[in-house]
């Protein structure tokens, strides 16, 4: 991963384009922040097709990880931190932004 961003900022890296390519084939992950990110938005994502709500909250015992995960997507919205790609994908699907006014 420290190969492909150094190449990316046009520094000299071991990394050729033939072991780039070789490791692309078997699905090797770049950038693991974002896997992990696509991976709990792929979760939030099914919950809301089985359950038709998209309220996740941290009571929600089945997964506590994905109830957590949907509070740090408020809190980094909240922070100007989230991507607008990021918003948009969950605005997509219904994500609820303030579990207050889902109550009102």
């Amino acid at each position: 991963r420290r190969q492909k961003r150094k190449k990316n900022k046009n520094k000299q890296s071991a990394l050729t384009y033939e072991r780039e390519e070789r490791l692309n084939k078997i699905g090797f992950v770049w950038d693991v922040h974002q896997y992990k990110w696509e991976n709990k938005y792929e979760q939030y994502n099914q919950f809301v097709k089985n359950h038709g709500s998209c309220s996740v909250t941290e009571i929600w015992q089945e997964n506590l990880e994905l109830a957590e995960w949907a509070n740090q997507q408020r809190k980094q919205r909240k922070r100007g931190r989230l991507t607008d790609e990021r918003e948009r994908k969950l605005n997509e699907i219904g994500f609820i932004w303030s579990m207050y006014e889902k109550q009102m």
